[in-house]
């Protein structure tokens, strides 16, 4: 009796609202109140180890770049204008 079509997350006394209008017993409104704060604590979890996991991958261009010390490159362009 849910709609999964529009799936967003909720805190749970909107949550236990929407199902208590349904028929559900108490102990399965309980159980979705539950995997509800679970879920809600896990995303951002698992978002963070995902990133994590992809941020060394910005090292990968770093050996593409060109080598140069600061102040190395306005002292070139000053004496290729000279």
């Amino acid at each position: 009796e849910v709609d999964l079509g529009s799936i967003s997350f909720l805190n749970n006394d909107r949550l236990k609202e929407c199902v208590e209008k349904s028929n559900a017993a108490p102990d399965q409104i309980a159980e979705a109140a539950r995997i509800n704060s679970e879920t809600r604590l896990r995303a951002p979890k698992t978002g963070f180890i995902v990133l994590a996991g992809l941020s060394p991958l910005a090292l990968v261009p770093r050996g593409w770049l060109p080598d140069c010390r600061p102040g190395q490159i306005s002292a070139e362009s000053k004496s290729k204008k000279a």
